[in-house]
């Protein structure tokens, strides 16, 4: 699959797989969680990254984008795990970085 799936939904939570494509992707995020309970955890995830050309053509701080994801999840679970969580991921920052993307996920997921 294009590297833009595999680091949407690894790393830019707010967008739903398959939004971002392109032969090439960057992406950094800073995840936090905490224990609510014995068998769930809490999380704030925040993103920024995008796809581009190949060999990054197009690379730029103005071109990346925002994603932010939060809720709740069973901890120490990775490959199937239950999770309520919404995230919003935005337009670049060349275009205002508005909010244009909603995704709300209840249920289970492997690696989400």
């Amino acid at each position: 699959p294009p590297l833009g799936v595999d680091a949407e939904r690894e790393l830019l939570h707010g967008f739903r797989p398959g939004r971002l494509l392109g032969p090439t992707a960057a992406a950094l995020a800073l995840e936090y969680h905490w224990p609510v309970w014995t068998y769930l955890d809490g999380i704030l995830q925040t993103g920024v990254g995008n796809t581009f050309g190949e060999r990054f053509e197009g690379l730029a701080p103005e071109r990346l984008r925002l994603s932010f994801a939060g809720g709740i999840r069973t901890p120490n679970h990775r490959d199937h795990r239950f999770n309520l969580l919404a995230g919003f991921g935005t337009e670049t920052f060349a275009s205002g970085a508005e909010v244009t993307s909603v995704r709300f996920l209840i249920g289970g997921t492997p690696g989400f």
